[in-house]
């Protein structure tokens, strides 16, 4: 069974924090944009949204999805989203450091920073490390003393010097999430997968998202006119 993404929802969001941002210098890219197709199941039904998105190294990123319906989303290093309706010209505003282009998975593979993927910046310390033929296995403990963030202990795993493994657990230390990365290429110099697949467990279920990027166009060939797109000043604001 299908069903469609609610936009403006929790699903929308969660998947803002899986798109590509990306450092100016480490990478030499300065903008880059890609074909999206993410598909979701959740208590037996299916969900699939696809659109394409436009980065650029100043920490913008508009979004533009183009099934199940038209939306322009619009996000920048100050975690400000806008999400645009073009056929009501409405939009609506939101504002969280969670939503920032600068903390999404990419922006660590473009800034030299899959070392950690970010733990490190989000305030865990490593408690061990192991190693299993080319894997090296780390385990991370949070010390941010943040009583909102439900994660307690990181395990990333790396093949060579790609991550193609995280889990996340509470303080019980039952896994709340599992991210898959994999189907790697290299652009421009960078190794990043292609494809990301996570796992979120709720209660007796799980919710499964699979998002796969392709039709990289980097710098001069990331020529299109939605880099700089601006939603019309006379859009209504709507208000959740």
């Amino acid at each position: 069974m299908k069903r469609r993404f609610t936009f403006g929802s929790a699903e929308l969001i969660m998947l803002m924090l899986m798109l590509p941002g990306l450092a100016k210098a480490q990478s030499g890219i300065q903008k880059i944009s890609a074909h999206i197709f993410t598909r979701q199941a959740e208590n037996g039904y299916k969900a699939s949204l696809e659109g394409d998105i436009y980065y650029s190294a100043n920490g913008n990123m508009v979004s533009y999805f183009t099934s199940p319906k038209n939306y322009v989303v619009i996000t920048n290093g100050k975690g400000e989203m806008r999400i645009y309706n073009p056929q009501k010209n409405t939009v609506i505003q939101l504002q969280n450091n969670l939503l920032s282009s600068n903390i999404t998975p990419f922006y660590y593979f473009f800034s030299g920073k899959t070392g950690d993927m970010g733990l490190r910046q989000s305030g865990y310390h490593i408690i061990d490390t192991k190693f299993d033929g080319d894997l090296k296995i780390t385990l991370w403990r949070a010390t941010h003393g943040d009583v909102r963030d439900p994660v307690t202990y990181v395990k990333l795993v790396h093949d060579k010097n790609n991550p193609v493994y995280m889990d996340y657990e509470n303080a019980g230390k039952n896994i709340i999430r599992k991210v898959y990365y994999y189907n790697y290429t290299n652009l421009n110099g960078v190794e990043f997968p292609e494809t990301f697949t996570e796992i979120l467990y709720q209660n007796k279920d799980s919710v499964i998202t699979k998002t796969e990027y392709s039709g990289f166009k980097i710098n001069e060939q990331a020529n299109n006119s939605l880099f700089e797109f601006r939603i019309p000043a006379n859009a209504k604001l709507v208000t959740q």
